[in-house]
């Protein structure tokens, strides 16, 4: 079964090389990767990149999230579509992991990761379906305690579970059916719950192995809330291959990834 990594960025750039090395080693063979970029200017990455497995363009014209989506389910070559953001760490054996996990439904996605907080450093697992009565409030400046009962209950229930589109992983037909809103934000939980709602089974996947890093940065709108506060050493055992990503994100590291 082949698999498009579809991607929506904007003003990224310094991510781009980090994004193309979770996508180049993969360990699932059949993929191809398509990227709509309405930044100021093209990427100089991609430009100069020579891979035939991917397929970059860059949009005269500024475009919403949910419509760059819907885009690239039209211009998708594979049965399977998978989410990657910009800004996620995706591990080697991710797209191998969410389809198996797809045997039998057409939608697979995760409802407890673990998250990462770029400016201090703070690794955390949130499981969406079992909120504790104590979790925390995490952006990329870090973390704070926040009982459960002051947290907007919608973060914790279904919106929690369905949302968070930077797993999301379904069948091509899925996203012809059941287009994005074409907004800028929270484009993720209309398409699913159309989905749900249309009588299409979804299959949620707990992370317990360390398959993608969620990042959180001042340059993200993105929010969690976890209820557990993992010590940094996990980190690395976790996700052994993130030294390198993170090497390349930070401008440390100027070798091309490895193709697998």
């Amino acid at each position: 079964m082949n698999v498009t990594v579809a991607v929506v960025t904007r003003n990224r750039e310094h991510f781009l090389p980090a994004l193309y090395e979770s996508y180049a080693r993969q360990i699932y063979p059949d993929t191809e990767l398509r990227i709509l970029d309405d930044s100021d200017r093209p990427s100089p990455f991609f430009a100069a990149l020579q891979d035939p497995r991917v397929h970059y363009r860059h949009l005269a014209e500024r475009a919403s999230i949910g419509a760059k989506r819907n885009l690239l389910v039209q211009q998708a070559q594979g049965e399977w579509i998978g989410h990657f953001d910009d800004d996620d760490y995706y591990a080697e054996p991710y797209i191998a992991s969410m389809l198996a996990a797809a045997d039998g439904v057409d939608f697979v996605k995760l409802a407890a990761w673990f998250s990462f907080s770029r400016l201090s450093r703070s690794l955390t697992w949130w499981d969406t379906r079992s909120p504790d009565a104590l979790s925390y409030w995490q952006t990329g400046d870090g973390l704070q305690a926040a009982k459960a009962e002051h947290l907007d209950q919608s973060t914790l229930q279904r919106r929690s579970i369905l949302g968070y589109g930077f797993s999301y992983f379904y069948r091509r037909n899925v996203g012809l059916a059941h287009p994005f809103p074409e907004v800028n934000f929270g484009e993720d939980y209309p398409m699913v719950e159309a989905f749900v709602r249309a009588g299409g089974l979804i299959r949620l996947k707990n992370d317990e192995q360390g398959l993608v890093l969620h990042q959180l940065h001042g340059d993200n709108s993105s929010t969690v809330s976890p209820q557990y506060r993992l010590p940094g050493f996990l980190l690395h055992r976790l996700f052994p291959g993130f030294d390198r990503y993170d090497r390349l994100l930070q401008g440390n590291e100027r070798q091309p990834p490895e193709r697998r």
